[in-house]
């Protein structure tokens, strides 16, 4: 029993560091690599462009060994900033990526936290809740579908 204790608390502890040391960083995904300009001047350039904030980057690191994922996507990149709070102004300015004047960041280019494994899950299953309960809401319900049709048949009588 002592030993499972000390285990859990250790397994805590160590999420608790992890998540601290991510709290300055965001992920970027959807930035291709440039052969010319450095990551940290391709972000600093869509940061301004985008939300008008001069960042001060502390380092830039793409996250997998691969130029492309899987699906042929570049890269994420993770972006360590000098603060959590910039961090977090950044990541609260994401949304508005969604109206970018260019298209490809428009559709391509997102922001977000750096998540610890199971705060990603965590995420991850909040989505798929959040998407299940919008499907249910836009689906009519036999009520509705049975009181639309009996419209349409009245009005069609009444023609």
């Amino acid at each position: 029993m002592r030993f499972l204790r000390r285990a859990v608390l250790t397994a805590l502890h160590t999420e608790m560091q992890t998540k601290q040391a991510r709290e300055r960083n965001i992920v970027i995904t959807g930035i291709h690599r440039s052969n010319t300009t450095q990551d940290r001047d391709v972000v600093s350039k869509l940061v301004f462009e985008e939300f008008g904030m001069d960042l001060r980057i502390v380092q830039c690191k793409r996250l997998s060994k691969s130029p492309t994922t899987n699906e042929g996507r570049p890269q994420p990149l993770r972006v360590v900033l000098e603060s959590a709070s910039i961090a977090r102004d950044v990541i609260a300015s994401a949304k508005y990526l969604r109206r970018s004047t260019d298209e490809y960041v428009r559709g391509n280019v997102f922001i977000n936290a750096d998540l610890t494994r199971a705060e990603a899950e965590t995420a991850y299953h909040a989505r798929c809740e959040r998407r299940r309960l919008q499907q249910l809401k836009s689906k009519p319900t036999s009520a509705t579908t049975a009181t639309t049709e009996s419209a349409a048949q009245h009005q069609q009588q009444s023609v």
